[in-house]
């Protein structure tokens, strides 16, 4: 698997890729990296490249996320969650999603394509806190709202939030979709050049990721239920405030060389 995901990010950032190269996950080119006891990669490209401002956009961006998780699970926890009986689970996993959504963009961030074996290592922790986490938790956050809502009889989709929402997880499947069949299984999914749908995987995560902080900020600044529960000036900083920031902070790392679909994307 780390085999696979070295070659993968090695062969789709690089400049001299063609169609007549072996194919994603090609394990003739593709090697095995060292690892220490513990462990650390002992390649010289094992470390992520530092750019300038990276530091301080990681700092922002997890800010910006940590703040409206710890206050929305805070605001649940606070006030009774058995009581709200599903409803408890909704603004909990989904912060908790997008937080780690926003973790797995940034894990992957500092590495380049001039590091293939960090960008390697990069992509095997973005895809276990974005797959195996995080999906999950958004997931049961969006059926947890759902069963509530069916028990109350109450209709769906009449704010923004929900509307918006739903399209946000619509889209995620699609995204998993294009990130996954472009890497696993030599990336066959997609036939012979999995390298131009995985550029799209890139550039559509690059915008599914604010419209998944646009909906945070519908529904932590503009619910009932956070005007009824929440302390004014703490729902402003939490989900306005930290929705902005973190999507300042994430996209201040991001380095497209090209905006389009030809130019590697960090």
């Amino acid at each position: 698997m780390q085999a696979n995901l070295e070659h993968v990010v090695d062969k789709v950032d690089s400049p001299s890729y063609s169609e007549s190269e072996p194919e994603l996950g090609d394990t003739a080119s593709a090697q095995e990296p060292e690892f220490e006891p513990m462990g650390i990669l002992q390649e010289k490209d094992a470390t992520p490249e530092k750019r300038p401002g990276d530091v301080a956009g990681k700092i922002m961006a997890l800010a910006g996320l940590g703040v409206f998780t710890i206050y929305s699970w805070a605001l649940v926890l606070s006030n009774d969650p058995v009581s709200m009986k599903w409803f408890a689970l909704h603004p909990t996993l989904q912060s908790l999603g997008v937080l780690l959504f926003g973790l797995g963009i940034l894990v992957l961030q500092p590495t380049s394509m001039n590091q293939p074996k960090a960008k390697a290592r990069g992509f095997a922790f973005h895809q276990s806190l974005i797959l195996f986490c995080g999906v999950p938790a958004l997931v049961i956050g969006t059926l947890a709202i759902i069963r509530q809502k069916f028990d109350h009889e109450s209709e769906h989709f009449t704010t923004w939030h929900g509307t918006l929402g739903i399209i946000a997880v619509s889209w995620l499947v699609l995204q998993i979709v294009l990130g996954g069949g472009s890497v696993w299984n030599k990336g066959r999914l997609f036939g012979s050049n999995p390298k131009r749908i995985y550029k799209y995987h890139r550039a559509s995560g690059y915008l599914l990721f604010p419209l998944f902080l646009f909906v945070i900020y519908l529904g932590g600044g503009w619910s009932k239920w956070t005007s009824n529960v929440g302390s004014k000036p703490l729902v402003i900083i939490a989900y306005v405030v930290g929705p902005m920031a973190a999507l300042v902070g994430v996209l201040s790392r991001a380095r497209c060389v090209i905006l389009s679909l030809h130019g590697p994307f960090a």
